[in-house]
């Protein structure tokens, strides 16, 4: 018996067999974004102003330090309308947009780590065993990793290799102190064995050449930072670690450190649980302690968490070489920022090394930024979340680390040679 079909039943037919390979792709809308999105020569206006007007809901709703940009004369209102307006004058690619959002970026200072996340840095948040993308979904990396293979073809960095050659640390001998001092450009974490068996190297032959190490310099200046990871696993734990280090980092419950979910005794109502509260120790400020004074900028950036933990940074030395009676210098000034500044912190809270110099940028407290991922393009954007006092009380992300010694005019390592000659 021959089978008839009516139009309509074809019509649901078709249906099914759509939402069935739906079903088995990542996601049919973000299919359609990998395939085109980041290809576009021009990508329809619409879906960048959705991915602009979502840039500014997680902005004001995310990052904590928009009262500082406004007290120094930063107008968001105006930054946003001003470049909503470029925005719907504008045909883009995938490469302009994200040209155009770091541009107003750096209209707001890039303050805090407010940053485009560059398309070298991508794989650090889309494939990291870290938990930094709290607002990620399986669909939305899909398309972030396709997006940012996009833009690594068409911003690629052709002297990158020459460029982290040229970042190797510089090690220096001053025989008539038995000193040597190792300039750490940047703290790039990919380059961690590397510089860790460099540092052991240097040390291991200036021992041979000099008869012996009494001092150690760690020039840092002008270093932006990297990884947090890279100084405690490349130079501090080669060195024998150091315990008792305390930070005290002060957070806001905003939405995207909140972890939402459905109340089982109120169907369809829906509550946030701050996450970092359980998973990092972070304790509401009411439980702070009352023999001490709240940093000012507690209340002027509305942070209602606290956390203040001890750590280790572990001894990873082989145990051949004590280097615990080898003085300790580092070098810092205005540049040094982000995991270097994280050092400097380090440095200054447990004693480790004397610092020389001058203030240095900060912003080292509170691990790595924060990335949120745009929904059509798959864009990521970063920021701070966390805020730290430095060793006077003050804002380290504005003040930052102060030197143990002080140097204006003074060269720092001309400085450091001084005191260590004057110490010998």
């Amino acid at each position: 018996m021959k089978r008839v079909y009516s139009f309509k039943s074809k019509v649901v037919i078709i249906f099914l067999v759509v939402g069935m390979l739906c079903a088995f792709l990542p996601s049919c809308a973000n299919q359609k974004n990998e395939v085109v999105i980041s290809d576009l020569e021009v990508i329809p206006s619409e879906l960048l102003i959705e991915d602009y007007e979502e840039f500014w809901e997680e902005f004001r709703n995310n990052y904590i330090f928009i009262p500082i940009l406004e007290e120094n004369g930063i107008e968001i209102d105006s930054i946003e309308k001003k470049y909503r307006e470029t925005l719907e004058k504008s045909e883009l690619d995938i490469q302009g947009f994200y040209l155009l959002l770091e541009k107003m970026l750096g209209e707001m200072s890039n303050f805090a780590h407010l940053q485009m996340v560059y398309p070298s840095w991508g794989k650090y948040y889309i494939d990291s065993e870290y938990d930094m993308l709290l607002n990620e979904t399986p669909e939305k990396l899909d398309v972030c990793r396709v997006t940012y293979e996009k833009l690594q073809e068409l911003m690629p960095n052709e002297e990158e290799m020459e460029y982290i050659n040229f970042l190797t640390p510089q090690v220096s001998h001053y025989y008539d102190t038995k000193t040597v001092c190792i300039r750490y450009r940047t703290f790039l974490y990919d380059e961690g064995d590397r510089d860790r068996d460099l540092l052991l190297e240097a040390l291991s032959n200036a021992m041979d050449q000099m008869g012996g190490i009494e001092n150690l310099i760690i020039d840092i200046r002008g270093n932006g930072g990297g990884n947090t990871e890279y100084w405690r696993g490349s130079i501090v734990g080669p060195l024998g670690g150091q315990d008792g280090w305390r930070i005290e980092t002060f957070i806001k419950d905003v939405p995207l450190l909140a972890d939402t979910f459905e109340n089982s005794d109120d169907e369809g109502v829906f509550e946030s649980d701050f996450t970092l509260s359980k998973s990092y120790g972070y304790k509401p400020i009411s439980e702070y302690p009352k023999d001490k004074t709240l940093p000012p900028f507690v209340e002027q950036l509305g942070l209602n968490y606290y956390s203040e933990d001890e750590e280790t940074v572990k001894d990873t030395s082989e145990g051949d070489v004590d280097f615990s009676g080898v003085n300790k210098y580092v070098l810092i000034d205005g540049y040094v920022y982000s995991a270097a500044d994280n050092f400097a912190m380090f440095c200054k809270n447990t004693g480790w090394a004397t610092l020389i110099g001058r203030p240095t940028k900060g912003d080292g407290a509170g691990g790595m930024p924060m990335g949120v991922i745009l929904e059509n393009t798959g864009i990521i954007f970063r920021f701070s979340v966390t805020a730290s006092p430095n060793d006077a009380g003050e804002l380290n992300t504005i003040k930052g680390t102060n030197p143990d010694i002080f140097t204006l005019k003074e060269d720092a390592l001309t400085k450091c040679l001084s005191v260590i000659s004057s110490n010998g």
